[in-house]
């Protein structure tokens, strides 16, 4: 540790006090995060412990039976789902606070030097302010292996789901009643798998490698990976936005473990010294999940670049790259910041719309009879209107509010979308039309050109009619050979023509399970 600091204090020069406030700002968002994500589990294990018992409970020998199972399955699902949005929130407020702490370093220097120069800063705070904006966005926006920093939140959501249905199903098949099996639930989280393994030796034979180590361990990860990159991206876009910046210094974690990539990164020399990268040559930061690497900008020394401050503000020719800078950073990023805010609003929007569509829908599937409720973008609702148990119809004064809208609406018999709502998408340019069933959620989504009815009529039509016969053909043979159900192939022959007719059109769409 001593070492990492008399490197930063090295790449820092006579700003070093700001640079070590920023490390250790670092650490200790590193300390809070930990033990907050671990905390999100072990509560959620404790609430999916107390349902399991007040379902034993229910039966005289406080052995759980294959109803309770299915209930158990309901409590699941909404726990994992609550879970997903607590993850989600703390994440979102350590990757904020990251992105604060790892500019602060930077936007202070530039303050300090600016006013040192007797030049004035009103507008310089905002730029920072929108500069850190956009590095939050941009941490929210990259993608690992494809998938959305949301995607991988999700993916734990299902994995901590199926894990905690394994272990109480293990849990009921070697003879635990409910109040053991919620022991060996809050253990296992609180714990890990080889607490386990002493106390059911039998039960852990049986699961093998079906259940992780400790299930708090991939979240964990992500969060520090996603906390540590967010810091590096609020330091690096707060560096560049200072006119004193001169590259970012990558230092080698003293706990590094072995050697991987974070020597080569660390060791390299451009010319600027040992793991100094240039403007616009910095390198994807973090290096690897868990990456404990230090990242840390090095800025023209005060004396020096005040003097070059001081001639520029008496004449903005004798220094090209400071009237630069003044021109289309600081300036340009104060134009910016209202885009912007604008940007920001769509992605609030965004979120304001999901957890709206969330509420909502399931409260439609309770319904017997259909809904359609439509919604602006910010998840205000602006029409509803109920029909009967298998559609609702419109007027057309009312068609008229859907354009660029999103509608969903609830199939009591848990179908996908019918060909008449995907119609109705079409002639009133819905923006995203849904439906909603016990057991999945289908969505269908307005290309970017937008829909209309010739584009309806010249070229989906007779797509989907084409695989709306394929999919009636297969299935029709199916149920004769007793592969499937009638009741299956009704529910799934839509989702399938669906799924085929989006394939071929480059439709976005698709379902997600409760």
């Amino acid at each position: 540790m001593s070492q990492e600091i008399s490197k930063i204090k090295d790449a820092a020069g006579a700003y070093r006090r700001w640079a070590l406030e920023a490390r250790k700002e670092y650490i200790n968002l590193r300390l809070r995060q930990d033990p907050e994500i671990r905390g999100l589990y072990i509560r959620s294990a404790n609430r999916v412990a107390k349902e399991l018992r007040q379902l034993g409970l229910k039966t005289p020998s406080s052995y759980l039976r294959k109803r309770q199972l299915v209930e158990l399955e309901a409590a699941l699902r909404a726990e994992a789902e609550k879970l997903r949005g607590d993850l989600e929130k703390a994440l979102d407020k350590y990757i904020e606070q990251a992105v604060d702490g790892g500019a602060g370093y930077s936007q202070t220097v530039t303050m300090d030097l600016l006013k040192k120069a007797g030049i004035g800063t009103p507008g310089l705070k905002s730029v920072f302010a929108s500069v850190n904006r956009q590095a939050v966005e941009a941490c929210w926006a990259r993608t690992k292996k494809g998938l959305h920093l949301s995607d991988r939140i999700w993916k734990q959501k299902e994995k901590y789901r199926d894990v905690m249905r394994d272990i109480v199903q293990e849990a009921v098949a070697t003879g635990q009643d409910a109040v053991k099996a919620a022991r060996t639930l809050q253990q296992y989280v609180k714990q890990g798998k080889q607490s386990l393994a002493a106390s059911y030796p039998k039960m852990m034979e049986r699961m093998g490698n079906r259940i992780p180590g400790d299930v708090c361990h991939e979240a964990l990860r992500l969060a520090r990976t996603e906390m540590t990159a967010a810091f590096g991206e609020g330091s690096l876009a707060a560096a560049q936005t200072s006119p004193s910046y001169i590259g970012m210094k990558y230092i080698l974690s003293s706990s590094h473990p072995e050697f991987d990539i974070c020597d080569y990164i660390t060791a390299h020399d451009s010319g600027l010294g040992p793991g100094v990268y240039g403007p616009g040559d910095e390198p994807a930061y973090p290096f690897h999940p868990n990456c404990c690497c230090i990242a840390t900008p090095v800025h023209e020394q005060p004396e020096e670049f005040v003097k070059r401050l001081k001639k520029w503000k008496d004449d903005p020719n004798n220094d090209k790259e400071l009237e630069d800078w003044y021109n289309k950073v600081y300036q340009g990023r104060a134009k910016d910041a209202q885009r912007r805010r604008a940007v920001s609003k769509a992605r609030d929007d965004q979120k304001a719309l999901k957890t709206a569509l969330d509420k909502t829908e399931k409260e439609l599937i309770k319904r017997k009879t259909e809904k359609a409720i439509v919604f602006a973008d910010d998840g205000t609702i602006i029409f509803e209107k109920s029909g009967d148990k298998s559609s609702v119809s419109f007027e057309k004064k009312e068609l008229a509010l859907f354009k660029g809208k999103t509608l969903t609406h609830n199939h009591p018999m848990g179908t996908s979308l019918s060909l008449t709502d995907v119609v109705l998408a079409t002639s009133a340019n819905i923006k995203e039309i849904r439906a909603c069933g016990k057991y999945y959620r289908y969505y269908m989504k307005r290309p970017p050109a937008g829909w209309s009815r010739e584009l309806w009529n010249d070229t989906m039509r007779p797509i989907v009619e084409k695989h709306n016969k394929n999919v009636r053909i297969e299935f029709t043979e199916k149920i004769r050979k007793g592969k499937i159900t009638m009741d299956k192939a009704n529910l799934e022959h839509w989702h399938e023509v669906w799924s085929r007719f989006a394939k071929e059109a480059g439709i976005d769409y698709g379902r997600e399970k409760w």
